[in-house]
């Protein structure tokens, strides 16, 4: 019990702390947890390696086998073994990361799924009949969903972008400085892009995830009022107040995941 108001308490507090921030308070909702996403990033460099590697091996092998004159064959041998350890290690590297991510990821989710019920049930009676029973589901199942997965895309899609940047920064420099420049020069019209279409994408799955949460509370209703609408011959009603429902969450979600699109590949053009 003591631990249930430990953990409510410091949810509030993440919620007042962070409030019109909500990076700030997901990285709050993961505090003592730290350590293992310390850890879980390192593993992932590591697993992630091969991908910056093996070009950097390929280019150094195809270099000695055209200018076999110019290089020992011991080099060659050299490129392969580092090739070879650096994709055997991604099996025991990728287990690794994903213990050390998804122990906390989990535990995050469960606490604030307990923590949802545990608000519920001290809120007034008042309160839950004026609010739809499917719209508290849709919360307790689709918003904690919506914080889970939003924990894993950071992981798995922009800290592989922010490594693969730096590490080809990198490359770039030692190889050829100039060339470097037109990477510093391209990034700022990328970012640009991502603050340009960043509001419109937050208001477009704004609004999907309330036509979702509208829409589970219709539907709870509707199972809910089966017998009185079978009484009163009124299938026909519901049906198109569902089917209104329905359709609206369609546009929404076409909307949304033609913006989504429109981000993606602008972004890769302009990359």
């Amino acid at each position: 019990m003591e631990g249930n108001n430990r953990s409510f308490q410091a949810l509030l507090k993440s919620y007042k702390l962070g409030k019109g921030k909500p990076l700030k308070i997901l990285l709050y909702m993961y505090k003592g947890n730290w350590s293992k996403l310390i850890l879980s990033t390192i593993f992932f460099i590591l697993k992630h390696s091969p991908t910056w590697i093996l070009p950097i091996v390929t280019a150094n092998i195809i270099n000695i086998a055209s200018y076999p004159k110019k290089y020992n064959v011991n080099e060659l041998w050299i490129n392969v073994i580092i090739a070879a350890v650096s994709v055997a290690q991604n099996i025991i590297t990728e287990m690794l990361h994903i213990k050390y991510l998804s122990k906390p990821i989990r535990e995050v989710e469960e606490k604030l799924r307990s923590n949802l019920v545990r608000k519920l049930q001290i809120l007034s009676i008042s309160y839950h009949k004026e609010l739809k029973s499917g719209k508290l589901q849709s919360k307790i199942l689709r918003d904690v969903e919506a914080i889970q997965t939003l924990s894993l895309q950071i992981c798995t899609t922009v800290f592989p972008v922010i490594f693969n940047i730096i590490v080809a920064l990198v490359v770039t420099f030692s190889k050829n400085w100039r060339m470097a420049i037109i990477f510093i020069i391209v990034m700022p019209i990328s970012v640009a892009i991502m603050l340009l279409f960043g509001k419109n994408v937050k208001r477009t799955n704004t609004e999907f995830r309330k036509e979702i949460e509208n829409m589970s509370a219709d539907v709870a209703e509707m199972v809910d009022m089966v017998p009185i609408t079978r009484a009163h011959a009124l299938e026909e009603v519901e049906i198109k107040k569902i089917d209104k429902r329905f359709a609206n969450i369609r546009r929404k979600g076409y909307h949304l995941d033609m913006t989504t699109a429109l981000l993606g590949a602008s972004g890769w053009v302009f990359f």
